[in-house]
């Protein structure tokens, strides 16, 4: 394991998973749907949730089984500047780094430019999250995706995992404790490089 990715590791693959699994388990009465579609694949893979909540990206590692495979997960996060209120500032405190978050570097232009770090995190072999939409959703529909994922699925030849997270869309506090919301996570079927490959090769010849 990389030395940048002991932190993140002991962070979300021990303390969060033993103190938090059961919180969630309980009041969201989380639940976790198809996992054996993921089991089967080589580390790591590109994660590719949909968007509702902040909640979203803790709810994640909790997805996987203790010291899975495919943790600790990194994410791909905007820069802290793009963030506002109590965002900015968690995000300012290195970029939440030390939970495996990196920040995109902002190039529309070149994504080259802007996920170079993410693909050096791909490659050395972490699994990576990426929200697709760019955003959490303001009414509830999946929008659509941002090219981020197909390009880093392209460069490293790692298969994406599209996840959809249920349960968390104006997800409250009080309605939380009251046990209202049920969480869901749930792996759908993942898109190999030779399928990627083949379904731009077709958009293209379109």
């Amino acid at each position: 394991m990389k030395f940048y990715a002991i932190l993140p590791a002991v962070l979300q693959g021990t303390l969060w998973w033993f103190l938090m699994k059961p919180f969630f388990s309980f009041f969201g009465q989380l639940k976790v749907v198809v996992y054996e579609k993921v089991k089967l694949l080589d580390a790591p893979v590109i994660l590719a949730p949909n968007h509702s909540h902040s909640l979203d990206a803790v709810l994640l590692p909790l997805a996987f089984p203790l010291w899975s495979k495919f943790s600790p997960l990194f994410y791909v996060a905007r820069p802290a500047q793009l963030y506002t209120g109590w965002r900015k500032v968690a995000f300012s405190l290195q970029d939440l780094k030390f939970i495996g978050s990196y920040p995109l570097i902002p190039n529309k232009k070149d994504y080259g430019v802007a996920l170079e770090k993410h693909v050096n995190l791909l490659r050395e072999g972490n699994t990576l999250c990426i929200f697709p939409e760019g955003g959490t959703t303001k009414d509830g529909t999946i929008r659509d995706a941002h090219g981020g994922v197909t390009y880093l699925a392209t460069v490293t030849k790692r298969p994406i995992v599209p996840v959809h997270v249920s349960g968390t869309f104006q997800l409250t506090f009080k309605n939380f404790i009251k046990r209202k919301n049920k969480l869901t996570i749930s792996f759908l079927d993942p898109i190999l490089p030779e399928e990627l490959s083949k379904q731009l090769s077709e958009k293209h010849n379109d």
